[in-house]
């Protein structure tokens, strides 16, 4: 793979990894969804690709779910939440959420430290945009509202 690409589209069910060196090698960044640029650190620095298919992600979160996203704009990596998370470290996603879907009847809130504390940020609808929350969650608690 030529250091040549800054954008892809995946099909449902796919997640795509790059890796900043040649045979699946060096740092590494996933996708999931489709990526329309990688940003600054990514575009045109990518050495190879691993390709992996998997259960297609439901548009909308169910009842009880969010999904929460890399990105701005529902873009990039998407992690579904049926649970609440006490350290988005242990899946990856700590300080680098930036948008959030949220499934009927139910509510998330981000917390900018561990165990639910520190400043709390609570979403009741899909936010595109966290503005300041923006790369700043820790953990966050999922709960239903009826």
């Amino acid at each position: 793979m030529k250091k040549e690409c800054s954008s892809m589209k995946l099909g449902a069910g796919v997640t795509a990894i790059l890796y900043s060196d040649y045979n699946y090698e060096g740092s590494s960044i996933e996708f999931n969804t489709d990526a329309y640029t990688f940003g600054s650190s990514w575009n045109d620095k990518a050495c190879s690709i691993k390709i992996i298919k998997g259960q297609p992600l439901p548009k909308t979160p169910g009842p009880g779910e969010v999904y929460v996203y890399r990105d701005s704009n529902f873009q990039s990596f998407v992690w579904r939440l049926k649970d609440s998370v006490s350290d988005l470290n242990s899946i990856g996603a700590k300080k680098v959420i930036s948008s959030i879907r949220v499934g009927p009847n139910t509510q998330c809130v981000l917390y900018n430290d561990p165990n639910f504390g520190g400043k709390a940020f609570p979403v009741e609808r899909d936010a595109a945009t966290l503005g300041d929350w923006n790369d700043k969650a820790i953990s966050i608690k999922v709960f239903k509202t009826m």
